[in-house]
C-alpha cells in the first residue's frame, strides 16, 4: 500500500509540475509619501507580456521580497484604472515565511493586463498594517486549476 501512495504522491507532483507556467512581463514598483519603512502606500507589479485569461480555480504563486507583512492581490484587466480598487482578489493575505504567497482565485479574470500586491498603510481605501513595506513582486507563476 505505501508504495502505491508513493507513487502516487509522485505522479501528482510530477503533473503539478508540469503544468506550472511562469508569467512573463515587465517589474516595477512605486511608493507613496511617507517614511520608507512606513509609506501611505507602496505596490510592485508585473506589466504582462500579453493580455491573459485566468479561470476560477487557478493558482497564482507569488514569489515576494521585502519586509512587509501583508499585501493585497489585484488582477487588472485591460482598460481598467490602476487608481481604482478594481480586479482585487480577496481581502488582506499574510506573506508566509520565505516570501512565496499562493493565491486560489475565487473566480475567472478575463484580459488581465497586470498583477500587482499593495502594501504600505493603505490600499486605496483599505486599511492596513502600520510599517508594512517595503515589498517587490519578483516573479509570478501560474498553475492551471484541475478540471
Amino acid at each position: 500500500m505505501k508504495t502505491k501512495m508513493t507513487s502516487f504522491a509522485a505522479a501528482l507532483l510530477i503533473a503539478t509540475m508540469a503544468t506550472a507556467e511562469s508569467l512573463d512581463g515587465a517589474i516595477g514598483s512605486a511608493t507613496g509619501p511617507g517614511p520608507a519603512d512606513d509609506p501611505l502606500y507602496q505596490s510592485s507589479w508585473l506589466d504582462l507580456s500579453e493580455p491573459t485569461n485566468f479561470a476560477r480555480g487557478d493558482t497564482l504563486k507569488l514569489t515576494l521580497s521585502g519586509s512587509a507583512r501583508t499585501v493585497v492581490v489585484r488582477l487588472l484587466r485591460a482598460g481598467e484604472s490602476s487608481d481604482q480598487p478594481n480586479g482585487i482578489e480577496g481581502g488582506e493575505r499574510t506573506i508566509p515565511d520565505g516570501g512565496v504567497l499562493e493565491v486560489t482565485l475565487s473566480k475567472s479574470y478575463a484580459n488581465v493586463t497586470h498583477v500587482s500586491v499593495h502594501a504600505g498603510r493603505t490600499a486605496w481605501t483599505r486599511k492596513l498594517r502600520a510599517y508594512n513595506a517595503p515589498v517587490k513582486l519578483e516573479s509570478v507563476e501560474r498553475n492551471p486549476a484541475r478540471p
